[in-house]
């Protein structure tokens, strides 16, 4: 069996087994159970991308872009990609070997096709902090001929990958260096829109496609250490869920969605089975990747795991996202966990009108949020900072925490605040009997007795202090009816509740001095 997959590669034929995809496995990878079935893999390799429009498939790779025909044939072959966008190029190159800085090194990355025409991040990526060029490149898809070009460097993200969205007209890029929101672009004007905010990390993006079908993104990715590369489901609200994992011989790069299967470049075009990515459920909403001490990991739980060992404060979530903020005053910062977090994505809107600015991270315990206050709250120069935190540390999410050590973290962060002349509003915990995803832990009587230092610290101290707690809490300290779904977080009805609570205290709080 091996010696005849093998035979058909040497061919140049395509391959097709499902058995010879599982011969890439080892037996010490992890993940091995989540690989999915191959149907097919390309006889041509390729480095960073693939697209299709139904009868040709297009391949890029550094400085290449290559159409070949149903059966692997070349149809056109750009060797000169860059053609007439880099006239600049000399003048850039002195001006940064003057810095002691490398010259532009040039490359194509993660393409699409569509309407006759072949979409492609070009850059001069060096580093997450030197991406000086970035453009998006536009191609004949009939004979690879260089059509144009639009320059997107002053929007200060790296591109890596493009996605056209016909239904909307659209297209999506995804950023090696930004791991919580995909940068969207109008199709006919270039112009940026409303990025796509994600409710889970995904470092190291790589290649983006949208399949019309199913009305969702796929997304590539690389593992930290590029032994696993991963492909994820994304949907058009920002739900992020892992669809599978594959070993690496290479980086996991580009991949399309448009022909209702998912074909991911990884050296090869891999094709695997269309039922791969249907019927695909989000990670459950408020889902706060609490790991386990004993027993074995689930899927997305490893995700979890993987992410705060790349990032465990999630500084990545809004580190570009407050370089776009301009200075404005009286600006309000809500900083919390995903209480705060999910407040605009319940059904009701975040303060329509208001100078407030949502900075919560689902999950967070107040030592993740005490590490990123700096960036996400002291650099916004806020005139208040509305902070609600602590259910998470009660919870275990990083391992075991006594009230003492979140009460120190809190003190620490209104400390800071004041420090940097920001009011205060500290935030009563929100009432639970029981978190989900921990049932050994009983929360109602921690809760109480956080609370109850909360209010005298913030009283001994000239700190607003707003009470959600009577608001929603019931006889055996658990959510109201009708304010929660699953005890733990807020609905619309929840919020609704709590808004005029938050808006009280900051008028209070804008009345004391800084």
């Amino acid at each position: 069996m091996i010696k005849t997959w093998k035979a058909r590669l040497m061919a140049g034929a395509m391959c097709v087994g499902i058995a010879a995809y599982a011969i890439a496995q080892t037996a010490d990878d992890p993940d091995a159970k989540l690989i999915p079935p191959a149907v097919a893999m390309s006889p041509v390799t390729a480095i960073q991308g693939y697209a299709t429009d139904g009868t040709l498939h297009y391949l890029s790779s550094t400085s290449e872009i290559i159409a070949y025909d149903s059966k692997w044939n070349v149809v056109w072959d750009n060797k000169t990609p860059f053609a007439d966008m880099f006239k600049d190029e000399p003048a850039i190159n002195a001006s940064r070997k003057a810095e002691g800085l490398p010259e532009l090194h040039k490359h194509v990355g993660d393409i699409d096709a569509y309407d006759g025409k072949i979409y492609a991040p070009v850059e001069s990526y060096q580093s997450c902090q030197d991406n000086v060029v970035q453009k998006i490149a536009v191609y004949s898809a009939k004979d690879g001929s260089f059509l144009s070009f639009t320059d997107i460097a002053q929007y200060k993200h790296e591109i890596s990958s493009i996605a056209v969205v016909p239904s909307k007209g659209t297209m999506y890029v995804t950023s090696f260096c930004e791991s919580w929101e995909i940068p969207q672009y109008d199709l006919k004007t270039m112009q940026p829109l409303e990025p796509l905010k994600l409710d889970t990390a995904i470092p190291k993006m790589q290649g983006i496609s949208w399949s019309e079908k199913r009305k969702m993104f796929v997304v590539t990715s690389d593992s930290p250490a590029q032994k696993v590369g991963y492909v994820w489901g994304v949907t058009p609200e920002g739900h992020v869920t892992l669809l599978f994992t594959a070993p690496q011989t290479g980086e996991m790069e580009g991949v399309d969605y448009t022909q209702d299967q998912i074909r991911y470049l990884l050296k090869h075009v891999w094709f695997l089975d269309p039922e791969v990515g249907r019927d695909v459920k989000p990670l459950p909403a408020g889902w706060n990747w609490t790991i386990p001490t004993t027993g074995e990991l689930t899927v997305n739980q490893a995700n979890g795991y993987k992410r705060l060992s790349y990032d465990i404060a999630q500084l990545e979530r809004y580190r570009h996202e407050n370089e776009r903020l301009t200075e404005q005053k009286n600006r309000v910062v809500f900083y919390g966990d995903s209480i705060t977090d999910a407040w605009d994505r319940k059904g009701t809107e975040f303060f329509p009108g208001k100078n407030y600015v949502n900075r919560g991270i689902s999950g967070q315990t107040t030592a993740q949020m005490l590490i990123r206050f700096r960036q996400d709250v002291i650099d916004l120069h806020p005139a208040v900072v509305v902070i609600l935190a602590g259910t998470n540390d009660i919870a275990g999410n990083l391992g075991p925490s006594s009230l003492k050590m979140a009460a120190d973290n809190i003190e620490s962060m209104v400390q800071l605040a004041r420090a940097n002349g920001i009011r205060v509003v500290l935030c009563s915990l929100l009432p639970a009997d029981h978190y989900n995803w921990r049932p050994d832990v009983k929360p109602a009587a921690y809760i109480r007795e956080m609370n109850s230092w909360m209010k005298k610290y913030a009283a001994d101290k000239g700190v607003v202090y707003v009470d959600y707690y009577s608001a929603l809490a019931n006889a055996d300290g658990g959510m109201k009816e009708g304010t929660s779904k699953d005890g733990v977080h807020p609905t619309a009805e929840g919020y609704a509740i709590m808004a005029p609570l938050a808006e009280a205290g900051i008028t209070a709080a804008m009345k004391k001095k800084p």
